[in-house]
């Protein structure tokens, strides 16, 4: 596979002031995956010609990596470009099952009521399956606090549900808890 090589011509400054030749960097770079991770690497930190930018996200489009082509369309104030691309994620997430992806991508879009209600299914599937305390790390990560506690609770996570019910203001369950989870640690001696 040949590397076709970007025309960049543009300098920037090093922290010293100096000036570097950033299209004799790029150039030297062994291919265009190279190249673009540097460029993605480089947006924010220096100014990058937009087209340089515009570049970098449709090859990782190409590539069907939308997630790296909406976090850099982000940090080079492409908003709108990022948002759609996001989007695009938390479908192709969804379509596959995998809530729990969709709704982390989501939740970092700024989609807040779709991250809600995709770790809400998330957590329902988990406690269908059993798996309470899987259900109760999601619940917590959504800000799902009470629903939280229940799941640790039929986890047998006592301990747990109670520093959890503390931290939201639930003193009273906290410390029902903490009684209990006292009760077994002395009988287990």
């Amino acid at each position: 596979m040949t590397a076709s090589f970007i025309k960049i011509r543009f300098t920037v400054f090093d922290m010293e002031n100096e000036e570097i030749d950033l299209e004799q960097i790029l150039n030297i770079l062994s291919s265009d995956e190279a190249r673009n991770s540097a460029i993605c690497q480089l947006v924010g930190k220096v100014n990058l010609p937009r087209s340089l930018v515009e570049r970098a996200v449709q090859v990782y489009e190409k590539a069907g990596r939308f997630n790296e082509a909406a976090d850099v369309a982000l940090k080079a104030g492409m908003k709108e470009r990022a948002e759609g691309l996001y989007q695009r994620v938390v479908e192709n997430h969804e379509k596959a099952g995998r809530f729990n992806e969709a709704a982390d991508v989501a939740l970092k879009a700024g989609m807040k009521e779709r991250a809600e209600g995709l770790y809400q299914r998330v957590v329902e599937n988990h406690e269908k399956a059993g798996l309470f305390k899987d259900a109760a790390d999601v619940a917590l990560k959504a800000g799902m606090t009470e629903r939280a506690v229940q799941d640790y609770e039929k986890a047998g996570r006592f301990n747990k549900a109670a520093d959890v019910a503390l931290k939201a203001g639930m003193t009273e369950r906290a410390e029902q808890l903490k009684i209990l989870v006292n009760l077994i640690d002395s009988n287990s001696l």
